[in-house]
């Protein structure tokens, strides 16, 4: 979810002179995080926090969306995005099921589950024939083939 604040936030609303809509749509996450957290944390503790979080950042995007709703396609944007959501999700399956069989709280399973969660993100998008993945193979076959 940050990652689509920081594409409209920080790549389109910021560049183009819009300043007072990135700052407003920051500030209403934050008010939103705040009131969240003072009612979350006290039962759901950490997870109350992501919970707040989470909801507050939700809000981040919908306000920054509809500052940009005349100016970009929402369809088009979402109909790119879809693959993104598709590997997030299998990579998010994956790790969970790791996380069934390493049961141990330590930097190694930790390691263990980030090098798979990436592993796994990356094969989803080349299974999905990401434009970006197939740019990045060009680039890295360019990369080989000239040394």
């Amino acid at each position: 979810l940050s990652g689509i604040s920081n594409i409209i936030g920080v790549a389109y609303l910021l560049p183009t002179k819009k300043h007072k809509e990135y700052t407003v749509s920051i500030c209403v996450g934050i008010v939103v995080n705040v009131i969240l957290n003072a009612f979350l944390i006290l039962k759901y503790k950490a997870i109350g926090v992501a919970i707040a979080t989470v909801i507050s950042q939700i809000f981040v995007d919908i306000f920054q969306i509809y500052y940009i709703r005349n100016e970009i396609r929402i369809k088009d944007m979402l109909k790119m995005a879809y693959k993104y959501f598709i590997a997030s999700l299998g990579m998010f399956i994956i790790c969970q099921i790791v996380g069934i069989f390493i049961h141990a709280d330590n930097i190694i399973s930790v390691i263990v589950k980030a090098g798979l969660g990436v592993i796994s993100y990356a094969v989803f998008l080349v299974l999905l024939k990401d434009d970006y993945i197939k740019s990045l193979k060009g680039t890295v076959k360019s990369l080989i083939l000239r040394e």
